[in-house]
């Protein structure tokens, strides 16, 4: 299927997620796409420009293989159109503003500004107070150490909970920078929040397996010092 096709599926989408074989993986597009993080799974979204069809398009991909595991824990049923190259899953909820939340996710030029002004190195941390620079520094080194993590993952982890992983890793990290450089501590909240997300995904892992005690309480004790840099 093309992507003005793709396009024009979505624009008459009402309740169902369409999924798009695609080689060895899956693809959600536009509400379709909202739908599934919605009720299905969270993973990461990308919104980028198509020059065919003059237009911005959000989707989210997955290997094929995870797909059962996904339904399996979320429940939700599944119908194979006849030629087999989508899947579709019926009966969700549309009463969400589409256009709202499409216009909350980030294009890959924001998400290439985001990283780069992430990735400064010519910040001047000159009279800094120490607290501050002690969170930019613990949140920046969490995010690398999640980064590195997930990088090991097996491919039924890390396209699923390992990509989660990240986001989570990279906002905060983000959260941190901006904090210190504009010497303000709004964001605490939304930092210990994140915290414990990560917290919670890698219990996850650790009882599935995926990593090992060692690994778990190194980080933890980096999520710690971070905990108490934002208290």
């Amino acid at each position: 299927m093309t992507v003005k096709e793709i396009k024009k599926s979505e624009e008459g989408n009402d309740g169902n997620v369409i999924l798009h074989r695609e080689g060895m993986f899956l693809r959600a597009y536009e509400r379709s796409a909202m739908l599934f993080v919605e009720n299905v799974a969270k993973f990461q979204l990308q919104r980028k420009y198509f020059k065919s069809i003059d237009s911005e398009l959000v989707y989210l991909g997955f290997p094929a293989q995870n797909l059962k595991v996904l339904l399996e824990k979320s429940g939700v049923e599944r119908e194979y159109d006849a030629d087999n190259d989508t899947i579709v899953l019926c009966g969700f909820p549309s009463e969400s503003n589409f256009e709202e939340w499409k216009s909350s996710i980030p294009n890959k030029e924001t998400q290439k500004q985001m990283q780069k002004e992430l990735m400064r190195e010519d910040v001047d941390m000159t009279g800094m107070p120490d607290d501050l620079l002690h969170l930019y520094k613990s949140g920046f080194d969490l995010m690398v150490e999640i980064y590195r993590l997930t990088s090991t993952f097996n491919r039924e982890y890390k396209y699923t909970v390992g990509e989660q992983l990240k986001s989570d890793a990279f906002e905060m990290g983000l959260l941190c920078y901006r904090m210190a450089l504009d010497g303000k501590r709004d964001s605490n909240e939304q930092v210990r929040c994140l915290i414990e997300k990560i917290r919670l995904r890698l219990r996850l892992l650790l009882a599935l397996g995926e990593i090992s005690i060692k690994a778990f309480s190194r980080i933890n004790i980096q999520m710690e010092y971070l905990y108490k840099c934002v208290i």
